[in-house]
């Protein structure tokens, strides 16, 4: 665990340092996003490993190397695109946000949008995600 305790200790100083300006906040990030996702791909390999070693505890939840554990089943999902009745709906549904999409598009040039009786479409309640910044060799 040594080496754990390094490599937060290291990602933490980082961090600090670029807040408090001394170290460039693109260089951190950048280190930073590596070891994430270098993480992420040894995760994908050791997590079914981890879980066949789970296995062997009875318990869902249990104790190893002083950390608690806890194993949960898969969680249950239902498909109903099957379904006539939701096939119907759903595209009625798609339609209805592609006329909202389009008249909040309109509205931000100040136009509006209408339908072939003339009556008005509500347009879409637009909102922006937080901006994302990514990164790659040159």
């Amino acid at each position: 665990m040594a080496d754990l305790d390094g490599i937060i200790n290291w990602c933490e100083q980082g961090a600090h340092s670029a807040k408090e300006g001394n170290t460039n906040a693109l260089d951190v990030f950048a280190e930073l996003r590596a070891i994430k996702a270098a993480a992420e791909d040894a995760l994908k390999e050791v997590e079914p490993l981890a879980m066949e070693e789970a296995q062997r505890y009875h318990e869902k939840t249990f104790e190893h190397g002083g950390l608690k554990f806890t194993r949960t089943d898969g969680k249950r999902s239902f498909k109903y695109d099957h379904l006539k009745e939701w096939a119907d709906a759903s595209k009625a549904l798609k339609a209805i946000e592609e006329r909202a999409k389009n008249a909040a598009l309109q509205a931000e040039k100040k136009l509006m949008v209408a339908g072939e009786d003339g009556e008005v479409f509500e347009p879409a309640i637009v909102t922006y995600g937080k901006p994302s910044l990514s990164i790659a060799k040159g």
